[in-house]
């Protein structure tokens, strides 16, 4: 396994990060620096992380970030197609551990973000809260 993000986490944990605040700041350089221990698609998404210990940490310890929807598919339009996948990132000892996707029976190996939304947005951008 590559244990480098792929296109599709990549992409999610960019959205999750936007604006110009110091956790959208956190979240960018630990997504720079993060290697993938393990990936899963099936009924939902999963992708855990390990990060050096040098990396930025966020001031919320333990937290939840749930803040993303979108519908997702395999590349260019093939495999399953899920619609209303929500995504939560699990941030533990200030770190970013796991990306997770919910939502549908089955996920594509390969997903691809067709469309996304916010279910809540910061005007400033991403804000972490302990959760």
């Amino acid at each position: 396994m590559d244990s480098r993000l792929n296109a599709f986490e990549r992409r999610v944990l960019d959205l999750i990060a936007h604006g110009d605040t110091d956790d959208a700041r956190v979240l960018r350089a630990q997504a720079a620096a993060a290697r993938v221990v393990s990936r899963s698609a099936g009924p939902g998404y999963g992708a855990d992380f390990v990060l050096p210990e040098e990396a930025p940490r966020f001031a919320s310890r333990d937290a939840r970030v749930a803040i993303l929807g979108g519908v997702v598919e395999g590349p260019n339009g093939a495999g399953p197609r899920v619609e209303g996948a929500g995504f939560i990132l699990h941030i533990v000892d200030g770190q970013m551990s796991m990306l997770e996707g919910i939502g549908g029976k089955a996920w594509p190996g390969e997903p691809v973000l067709a469309r996304h939304w916010y279910h809540q947005r910061s005007r400033d951008g991403l804000r972490v809260m302990p959760g």
